[in-house]
């Protein structure tokens, strides 16, 4: 596999500029040094912000930078048998069962036009999920190729299949001993036959076959994504993120902690409140347009 190291940085921000790196989740901070002085000459940013992409690795830890704790979704991997028999609960066991029994199939599957097409009929299904408008919908298919074909050489596919039609898929970035997963998602029609878990028990298959010990689910949070990755056997753990200033402003933002943005300032009771409410009223819009 291609080891991915280029450090393309982002700039964005309304009140402040915040730089970092682009795909941060799978590419490797080269030398935070040399970004420091590169965005400190071009004054594109106010903060730069970097953490251990590799939960087992201090490659920063010496530097005298703001840190604070991000909290990932890490499984670590011995083998399937003892991922299925001792890491899971019964309920997902039986999940995994119940996808097999209702004949739904996961193989690794090539990047071509069909699964693309595939994908395009998933991303298309509905516009609301999880509660929240779904900002992949009515994606067009040069978009969607443009998109799933991001480090590429370094990626697995598979698809999960009823019959022929793709009803789930998922992408998975590996570097060296961690496995990421981008993407993984389902038909909400084909909910009952459990595609996600069959997707996630094929990856546990390809990441002992290939001597991947560890497999990442982006952040640890709460909700019924929270709740799948709990059952599925995903533990918390936490990573150091650094910020720097890189102008008189940004030393200001972080002194005053608001680095971490406005809304993080906000109590997460008012949050879940706020996302119950907006869910209500995104279903039931959603409800509205298609029966009109």
């Amino acid at each position: 596999m291609e080891n991915k190291t280029q450090n393309e940085i982002i700039v964005d921000g309304k009140y402040f500029k915040v730089g970092r790196i682009n795909d941060e989740w799978y590419v490797d901070i080269i030398d935070p040094i040399e970004i420091i002085k590169k965005l400190k000459c071009d004054k594109r940013a106010d903060i730069f912000t970097f953490w251990e992409r590799d939960p087992f690795l201090k490659k920063y830890a010496d530097y005298k930078y703001r840190t604070e704790l991000e909290s990932v979704a890490l499984l670590e991997i011995k083998s399937y048998q003892q991922w299925f028999s001792k890491q899971i609960d019964s309920k997902t066991r039986n999940m995994i069962r119940k996808a097999e029994k209702k004949g739904v199939k996961v193989n690794s599957v090539l990047l071509d036009d069909n699964f693309i097409t595939g994908i395009e009929s998933i991303l298309n299904e509905t516009p609301i999920r999880q509660g929240r408008y779904f900002p992949h919908y009515k994606k067009s298919f040069e978009n969607i190729k443009n998109e799933i074909k991001t480090f590429e050489g370094n990626s697995i596919f598979l698809g999960a299949f009823y019959g022929n039609e793709l009803i789930g898929y998922m992408k998975l970035v590996c570097e060296k001993d961690i496995a990421n997963i981008m993407q993984i998602l389902s038909m909400v029609q084909h909910r009952d036959k459990a595609p996600n878990n069959a997707l996630l028990a094929k990856a546990i298959e390809v990441c002992e076959s290939k001597k991947i010990n560890n497999l990442i689910y982006a952040r640890w949070i709460e909700g019924s994504l929270g709740e799948f990755k709990i059952h599925n056997g995903f533990k918390k753990v936490d990573i150091p993120r650094y910020y720097v200033p890189i102008s008189k402003y940004g030393g200001v933002i972080i002194r005053l902690n608001l680095h971490g943005g406005i809304k993080n300032r906000i109590p997460k009771k008012i949050v879940n409140i706020y996302k119950r409410i907006l869910s209500k009223l995104l279903n039931a819009r959603n409800y509205l347009e298609k029966y009109k």
